[in-house]
């Protein structure tokens, strides 16, 4: 998929991220989401670092989840390597610090903690700030993913149990019972007139067995109208169970794939998440950082002359910051 926004979010909150997509794909603005958008058999992490490099907007779903979630920061930290405009959509209302402080700093933040949903237009608006060709409709088609495609199943399904109740509940229902009473005495006028042996029944007697269905007591008529409702009613709550059916499996599945997705990453990790610990214990303050942070910031102010004169100063002072070559090229580009 070549024009997406790419969603980044924890599995713990996938419900949310499953909202979001929904909303954002109905406004016409495809979405790339793990584990959804995964083709069967392609290797996770190369899947991703795809998504992000050929995607329109990163939105990062930050949450409490999300900011302790190692596969959060690896993609977040991709989305910066490759250049991408990153949008912070923040369900919880706790400080950002540490890394993700450093890394998104200076970076324009929608706060939803309290209703996200109806954040959600607000966040379409900002994504449309960065790129004004985002709002033109590219949706994805139901078929293109396992999850969509289950879903249809589900949906069919409900649909053909729900018509075979209706039909019963018709069949079964006491005004086909009056419907037949009115074809039975329908036909009687029709037998008597072409008859040619005279018929010996009083009139009186034809009058009541001919008697019509508007005739019938009010109290059946009632019971007739009543059973309609509750038929209609049955059928109401059956479609809205199975909307909640279908939309609590596509929840689920959605959290599992990605529970298993991160519980893999975080396993083949290991090494390089004890190489970040060790840095993390090391001094949180020095000259060099100081410089580091101060070049990043004028990175992010657009002041690309000044952050390179300090990232190049820092490199021939044998600095080990993370990303500094990165920020050198970026800015020799953007400069260019």
């Amino acid at each position: 998929m070549k024009h997406h926004i790419f969603i980044s979010y924890s599995s713990k909150d996938a419900k949310i991220a499953s909202l979001l997509v929904n909303y954002l794909e109905t406004q016409g603005i495809p979405c790339w989401i793990a584990p959804r958008n995964i083709a069967s058999g392609h290797d996770y992490t190369d899947s991703i670092d795809e998504a992000i490099k050929s995607c329109d907007g990163f939105v990062l779903i930050f949450s409490a989840n999300s900011a302790k979630s190692v596969w959060v920061k690896k993609e977040l930290s991709l989305g910066i390597h490759h250049q991408k405009n990153i949008l912070p959509f923040k369900i919880s209302d706790i400080e950002v610090d540490g890394g993700l402080n450093f890394m998104l700093n200076n970076l324009q933040w929608i706060i939803a903690t309290n209703h996200p949903s109806e954040k959600f237009p607000e966040l379409v608006e900002g994504l449309r700030r960065y790129d004004p060709t985002i709002n033109l409709p590219n949706p994805t088609t139901p078929d293109d993913h396992p999850l969509k495609r289950n879903k249809k199943v589900f949906l069919y399904c409900g649909i053909a149990i729900l018509t075979i109740i209706i039909v019963l509940l018709l069949a079964l229902h006491p005004w086909n019972r009056t419907n037949s009473v009115e074809t039975t005495i329908d036909t009687i006028p029709a037998l008597t007139e072409t008859s040619s042996t005279p018929t010996t029944t009083p009139s009186v007697d034809l009058q009541e067995t001919t008697k019509p269905a508007s005739a019938l007591p009010d109290n059946q008529a009632k019971k007739a109208k009543d059973d309609k409702t509750k038929a209609s009613k049955r059928k109401t709550d059956a479609t809205e169970a199975i909307q909640k059916v279908n939309e609590k499996v596509s929840s689920e599945q959605l959290a599992a794939e990605k529970e298993t997705v991160e519980t893999n990453a975080v396993e083949k990790g290991k090494t390089s998440q004890a190489k970040v610990d060790q840095e993390k214990n090391k001094p949180s303050v020095s000259i060099a950082h100081k410089q580091y942070t101060k070049a990043v910031s004028l990175f992010n102010a657009g002041r690309y002359k000044e952050a390179l004169t300090i990232f190049e100063k820092l490199k021939s002072e044998g600095a080990t910051e993370s990303g500094l070559d990165t920020y050198i090229t970026s800015c020799k580009e953007r400069m260019n």
